[in-house]
């Protein structure tokens, strides 16, 4: 095997551990990946979006996305608004319950990069990451896919 491959099969590992640290703290505030990471993408597109913009930063389709917003919904964590003079767009909005649920999310995850990423020399992380950006616009070249807005 090349060596080059080497590094798939290192984020592949790195993704699986990190995931199941990450889904245990996750689990005990009651939330799962895909709730927790609608939230993450509600905050960095911004409140007012729609499903279609959600879906889009997200990478999964609308029809994956309506699930997992009636389970936010179902939880009080957000609530959606028909979009002022049109009819079939809605809205996506935080409820009180959802910032502050947002905000546990965002403090596991910081907790879980403070912890993993201990140690790690600053200009290496920023080659790596630079390097997975590369990656990752590459793949989706590759599968004709474009970038989440």
């Amino acid at each position: 095997m090349n060596h080059e491959h080497d590094l798939f099969l290192q984020a592949t590992r790195m993704h699986r551990a990190g995931t199941k640290i990450f889904g245990r703290g996750l689990k005990e505030i009651g939330m799962t990946h895909g709730l927790a990471a609608v939230l993450l993408h509600l905050e960095k597109i911004g409140e007012d979006c729609n499903c279609r913009e959600l879906a889009s930063s997200l990478e999964i389709e609308p029809p994956t996305l309506v699930v997992l917003l009636q389970k936010l919904e179902h939880l009080k964590l957000i609530h959606k608004r028909p979009k002022p003079g049109a009819k079939r767009n809605t809205q996506i909005f935080f409820t009180a319950e959802g910032k502050r649920t947002l905000v546990q999310v965002k403090d596991i995850y910081n907790q879980l990069c403070d912890i993993l990423l201990k140690g790690v020399n600053p200009d290496h992380l920023a080659l790596a990451t630079e390097v997975l950006e590369a990656v990752y616009a590459a793949q989706l070249t590759a599968s004709g896919l474009t970038p989440p807005e």
